[in-house]
């Protein structure tokens, strides 16, 4: 049986048998080396326990036991090590001639599988290398995906047409819209403006390729988003076509608070620019010029009209940043409302004619008092009033209240000034110039007369025995008669450019430019006849009933004397001198005789 059923096996099976005893019965000649154990005999007889051979059956007893009943046809082993080997047993139960429990034997197919299992190792150890990658590229799909869907920005793949295949859950955050209302839409559709080159339909917009890329997005809800994108293309393998990854962050509350910071900051410095120029502003125009001029460039509208109400309840517009004829300054308006509350109403009614898409009026104060209107005007577009706008119009306000008492404080103090000045250089009795006023308008017109080469002539006049006046009739009736003097050289010097003043005590001096000596001669007569038609009484004089005066007169010529202005008032005291001397109530003129 062993050399018939040798002859049928192929090379690489090889077999061994035994009884149901496990003792050896048989075996192939090339078995040897694949059963071989250090615990083996020597040598392999027939009776020999086949366990010792292969010690890979022990334990397998009831199952050999089960072939022979047949209970089992038959059950291998297969990539059992062996040794150095790995082995497939095909174990069976054969019968020689008739079928009988005795002639019943074990046969056991040996291959070597020391190939197969390295193989199959080898195999398995790609497979599992390979299940290994797997699952490394599932968690990072998985973390990619977590990655996507925890981004607070939007994220749109878009394919080379520009059209969406895929967006992240912020897009719909941000957006508004679902992944079925975009999907297979051009990004194109999502901005509000776009730049006229790089629009081309069925093509991604290249104006997005880049870094912080910003755009203005319209959400579902109709809102303008500012996002800020960057954009970058990629190929998922050379046959495939280009797609583009686009990430935009939502900036609209950066961008509204870049705004809000601008506009502070322009705020700031309109009000810091108004103020510096209303302390500078020492006229109520200027300042209210300034005001309308300034806030027609930060507001950019198109009108800035400042209204005035006085006290009688009429009012006026007194600054405008317009050319329209109604609203030219000092146009008279109906008269103000009772109360600031119902001052927009008000306006609204003078203003009827005009075209006002928007308007806003700030009331101006001045001491607590309702001074007037502060009206912005927007004719060509609506304007929505931003609180800080009104708050800042409200400051600016405020300041030009606060400029506005300044200004009437100034005014004023330069009324008071004026006085003051004017008190000093004025005769308190006579009303006539001071010998401060004289000296200085004589300073004046002596360089005038040098420049122009013109004459210049003085006359000095003195009341005649006032002090006996003074101490018959009395001080009073001693001013009394300065006065009439000082009225009398008033009337005189009417329309023209004479300047008379009261020197000292009872004297009096003219000062006549461009007068020659024979003008100054028939003044001074007209001055002595004017105060003889007063005939003022004199029983103290020894001249005349009445008050009589004494003239001395000079006259200056560029061309023939070199004289100081003071000269002048020494030379015409002395033609006065002259005049006493030759018997009072007359007049002399200084000669060089």
């Amino acid at each position: 049986m062993t050399v018939q059923f040798q002859d049928l096996l192929p090379p690489c099976l090889e077999f061994i048998t035994c009884d149901r005893q496990l003792q050896i019965t048989g075996w192939s000649p090339g078995v040897l080396p694949f059963i071989t154990t250090p615990l083996a005999p020597d040598t392999l007889e027939a009776t020999q326990d086949i366990r010792d051979w292969l010690p890979e059956l022990v334990g397998l007893e009831d199952t050999i036991e089960q072939l022979f009943r047949g209970e089992k046809a038959s059950f291998e082993l297969s990539g059992i090590q062996h040794q150095d080997d790995y082995l497939d047993l095909l174990i069976v139960c054969e019968s020689e001639g008739n079928i009988t429990t005795s002639s019943k034997h074990i046969l056991i197919l040996i291959r070597n599988a020391s190939d197969r299992m390295a193989v199959e190792q080898h195999l398995g150890q790609i497979a599992k290398e390979y299940s290994l990658k797997f699952q490394e590229l599932s968690l990072a799909q998985n973390y990619l995906k977590q990655i996507v869907s925890s981004m607070s920005d939007a994220l749109l793949v878009t394919d080379h047409h520009g059209r969406i295949q895929q967006i992240n859950p912020a897009t719909t955050e941000i957006l508004g819209y679902t992944e079925s209302e975009l999907l297979h839409k051009p990004i194109q559709t999502l901005f509000t403006k776009l730049p006229q080159s790089n629009t081309l339909p069925n093509k991604f917009p290249n104006f997005l390729l880049g870094q912080d890329i910003e755009q203005y997005c319209q959400s579902k809800d109709d809102q303008i988003l500012s996002l800020s994108f960057s954009c970058s293309s990629f190929q998922q393998s050379i046959d495939q076509t280009m797609q583009y990854v686009c990430i935009g962050r939502d900036i609209s509350l950066r961008k509204q608070m870049e705004r809000y910071l601008e506009d502070q900051v322009r705020s700031s410095r309109l009000v810091s620019n108004l103020t510096q120029h209303l302390q500078k502003s020492l006229t109520q125009s200027d300042l209210l010029q300034t005001t309308t001029q300034l806030l027609y460039q930060w507001l950019v509208c198109d009108r800035v009209l400042i209204a005035h109400y006085n006290p009688d309840g009429s009012g006026a517009i007194v600054a405008s940043t317009a050319s329209e004829l109604f609203i030219r300054p000092n146009h008279q308006i109906i008269p103000a409302p009772e109360n600031s509350e119902q001052s927009v109403e008000y306006l609204q009614t003078a203003l009827s004619t005009v075209d006002i898409k928007s308007q806003l009026a700030i009331p101006l104060f001045e001491e607590q008092h309702l001074w007037g209107l502060l009206i912005i005007h927007y004719c060509e577009r609506e304007h929505n009033w931003k609180r800080q706008e009104i708050h800042l119009l409200e400051q600016v306000a405020g300041q030009v209240g606060m400029a506005l008492e300044r200004c009437e404080l100034y005014q004023q103090l330069q009324q008071a000034n004026a006085e003051l000045r004017r008190l000093a250089h004025i005769d308190g009795l006579t009303q006539l110039g001071n010998r401060r006023a004289f000296d200085q308008q004589l300073q004046t017109e002596w360089e005038q007369a040098q420049q122009t080469d013109q004459s210049l002539s003085l006359i000095l006049c003195d009341v005649d025995f006032f002090k006996a006046y003074n101490d018959y009739y009395g001080h009073p009736q001693g001013d009394y008669c300065l006065q009439l003097l000082g009225q009398i050289l008033i009337s005189i010097c009417h329309n023209t450019v004479f300047f008379p003043a009261r020197y000292g005590g009872e004297e009096f001096v003219l000062l006549m430019p461009n007068t020659n000596q024979t003008q100054a001669s028939r003044i001074a007569q007209t001055i002595h006849q004017a105060l003889a038609s007063q005939a003022l009484k004199h029983e103290r004089s020894t001249l005349e009933p009445w008050v009589t005066i004494s003239i001395g007169g000079i006259t200056f010529q560029p061309t023939v004397h070199t004289w100081q202005a003071q000269d002048l008032v020494s030379r015409a005291d002395q033609a006065l001198y002259d005049a006493k001397k030759q018997g009072r109530n007359c007049s002399r003129f200084w000669t060089t005789d």
